[in-house]
């Protein structure tokens, strides 16, 4: 068993329960449509499943041995925490789908995809959320400098 798993399985599916009970206080829209609640939802019981299978897993493992990260591994964890609190930072000025576009791409390139291929899958990523949430869904997404 590794403890550490056990841990993180269990924190995990315990915040997928929270944000599934304060998603259930989101307001409810008319016709039938789905309301503001519906993604933290489904995200929360995806949490719970995956958290609670991580920490099942960890109890029933054989294994003791503990795991060395290379320190490469640790910085590149910390650098998507890092676009993470720059993503939000910046996204209401630079708009989503520059920063978005920004930040996928420079993921993808800390992650050694071929920049040829991150800058145009970047925006691509970019310009699909924005047709599915805008267009599908009809949930706005702060327009930045480029206008609403």
């Amino acid at each position: 068993m590794k403890r550490s798993e056990t841990l993180l399985g269990g924190a995990v599916a315990l915040l997928g329960a929270a944000v599934f009970l304060e998603s259930l206080r989101f307001p409810l829209m008319p016709d039938g449509w789905p309301g503001p609640g519906l993604f933290p939802q489904i995200l929360s019981v995806l949490l719970c499943l995956f958290g609670g299978t991580m920490a099942i897993q960890s109890i029933r493992s054989k294994q003791v041995e503990a795991e060395a990260y290379e320190p490469k591994a640790i910085v590149r964890a910390g650098l998507v925490l890092v676009a993470v609190a720059i993503y939000i930072a910046v996204v209401q000025r630079l708009g989503f789908l520059i920063t978005a576009s920004l930040i996928t791409a420079g993921m993808m390139i800390l992650l050694g995809v071929r920049v040829r291929i991150a800058i145009p899958a970047g925006i691509g990523v970019a310009v699909l959320c924005v047709l599915l949430f805008e267009k599908v869904l009809r949930v706005p997404l702060p327009p930045g400098i480029l206008g609403g």
